[in-house]
């Protein structure tokens, strides 16, 4: 996860990136009657979405005329959804191209305002939509709300690449079967989304203390060295990384209910969740969260802090919606599909701490969550590196990178201690770089410095 917000987008099976391939809509949609137990969703969710290119409406791999009806009015332009309620209509750059919208947004939002798109006439946005967006929400010719989805307008959709209609609605179906979720223009979102039909009324506004503001509070894990002894020598730089290293650490955490204590604990019964006030190694002190002061070992008889003597694991069934929707993509081969997943938790842990909402009092503030996650996912890292027989070379978050002489990197990985294999929290072989190369990288004067060289290094190597 060295980049949290990005996504890589690969062609989805069964078809290419590009617009003017011919194919038949009905081989790239997903089997019918695929069945999941992911969360909540609506009966029949899937056949609300919808992919608009230069001519016709797609839906479920079918292609539906005009002849249904005039449902959604487009600059004129009438497509039908049938008897099919429609939630989500995606535009492609050709549908751009017939509406005559831009290909691309300006850079700067004033710019995007406006546009007599925003106006037209049988739809309506809300008032405060008054610029082109990648996600918009429209209503209007007797329709419920629906939303509209420009990919091509997002540099960081995990959908851009895909502009052919039938491609983009198999992966988009793809998404929403395995996982019960509607994309919402962003993985951050999307998770938010999630957690408020999950939860509803139940989520209610916390009141955090001091420490649960500190943006960086609960640092990710960098570290690199000097080669040293037989890696001075080593001919491969070889990288590992932990696969959903975050999502697996929100699995079990106990996370705050109610309101906070101060001071001392026996934690009597198991760990509270909280904010625990320990050295910093530079005779100060600073916060840490439970995880944290669980892996130092700290006893709360004599440490004070800031915590929370009622507790639930408020991500459990968002993890295990998330788990089995991402084994259900890797099973039948989805590429963008299983990018977007990647994106909700990436995104979506993110998300917890942050202040850029559109209303104050927001519940889903909750920064105790992506710090307990932060330091979960550190600390059991930390742990499994400890019990290696080989140190790594550098830690970039949650990939590893060694320096060896050995040919086979499963060899290599079962003589270290690393464990392969596509489950969750196991290790994936990344890349190779000749070994010169590596160490070249582990002597920039930086750290940031390094992990960018080495990251360049692998980059592009075996996923």
């Amino acid at each position: 996860m060295r980049a949290p917000d990005a996504t890589r987008a690969t062609a989805p099976r069964g078809a290419t990136a590009s617009e003017g391939r011919s194919v038949d809509p009905g081989a790239v949609a997903p089997r019918a009657g695929s069945k999941h137990n992911s969360g909540p969703r609506r009966s029949g969710e899937c056949s609300t979405i919808g992919v608009l290119d230069g001519s016709l409406l797609h839906m479920l791999g079918r292609i539906v005329s005009s002849e249904l009806g005039p449902d959604v009015n487009l600059g004129g332009l009438a497509y039908g959804a049938g008897n099919v309620g429609l939630r989500q209509l995606w535009l492609t750059p050709s549908a751009l191209a017939a509406i005559g919208l831009p290909a691309e947004l300006g850079r700067l939002f004033g710019s995007n305002a406006g546009h007599p798109f925003l106006e037209a006439p049988g739809r309506a946005v809300p008032a405060a939509q008054t610029a082109l967006a990648p996600r918009l929400s429209c209503w209007g010719g007797g329709l419920p709300p629906f939303e509209l989805l420009v990919p091509a307008w997002d540099r960081g959709s995990p959908w851009r690449a895909l502009t052919y209609a039938p491609a983009l609605l198999a992966e988009l179906v793809d998404f929403t079967d395995a996982t019960g979720m509607l994309w919402k223009g962003s993985g951050a979102i999307t998770s938010d989304a999630w957690l408020r039909t999950y939860y509803g009324r139940r989520l209610s506004l916390m009141e955090w203390p001091p420490p649960a503001l500190e943006g960086g509070l609960e640092p990710d894990l960098h570290f690199y060295r000097a080669p040293e002894g037989p890696e001075l020598r080593a001919s491969h730089l070889m990288a590992f990384d932990v696969r959903g290293m975050y999502l697996s650490a929100a699995s079990s955490l106990a996370l705050p209910a109610g309101q906070y204590s101060q001071g001392f604990t026996s934690n009597l019964g198991g760990p509270f969740p909280g904010y625990w006030r320990v050295p910093d190694g530079a005779g100060g002190w600073h916060y840490v969260t439970t995880p944290t002061a669980e892996a130092a070992l700290v006893n709360y008889l004599t440490t004070a802090g800031y915590y929370w003597p009622e507790s639930h694991r408020y991500l459990e069934p968002w993890y295990r919606t998330l788990r089995d929707g991402r084994a259900r993509l890797m099973a039948s081969g989805a590429g963008v599909a299983l990018e977007a997943l990647k994106a909700v938790y990436r995104q979506g842990i993110g998300r917890f701490g942050s202040t850029a909402r559109t209303r104050p009092d927001d519940p889903l503030f909750l920064p105790y969550w992506r710090h307990a996650v932060q330091a979960e996912a550190r600390t059991r890292l930390e742990r499994r590196i400890a019990a290696l027989t080989q140190r790594p070379a550098a830690v970039d978050v949650d990939c590893l990178y060694f320096l060896t002489s050995a040919r086979s990197p499963e060899r290599f990985a079962a003589r270290v201690g690393l464990t392969l294999g596509d489950g969750l929290g196991r290790f994936r072989f990344v890349g190779l770089a000749p070994g010169r190369e590596g160490r070249s990288a582990l002597a920039e004067p930086s750290a940031h410095a390094a992990l960018v060289a080495l990251r360049g290094l692998v980059e592009g190597g075996p996923r």
